[in-house]
């Protein structure tokens, strides 16, 4: 199942890896096997908000726990996702 909050996060690359992070809970997840870099950091990016991403983080999952990841491959320009 998706993280609603991934739809609309931000991609970047950290440390050599691309990760998306969490618009709402600034948590950051690896692009390419979908391991959690960073759980709840913040709301918002506001400081000082850790305990309530904490808390509504909870929702999303089990703390640390990974997106879900599919298989993606490019051909002829196209992207294909596996589902």
């Amino acid at each position: 199942m998706p993280i609603p909050c991934l739809l609309q996060g931000k991609i970047s690359v950290e440390q050599g890896v691309p990760v998306i992070t969490c618009n709402f809970h600034n948590s950051k997840f690896s692009l390419e096997d979908g391991s959690c870099k960073a759980w709840c950091t913040g709301v918002f990016g506001l400081p000082n908000t850790e305990f309530f991403a904490g808390v509504s983080g909870k929702f999303g999952g089990e703390k640390n726990s990974p997106a879900t990841t599919y298989p993606v491959t490019v051909e002829d320009g196209k992207i294909f996702v596996d589902l």
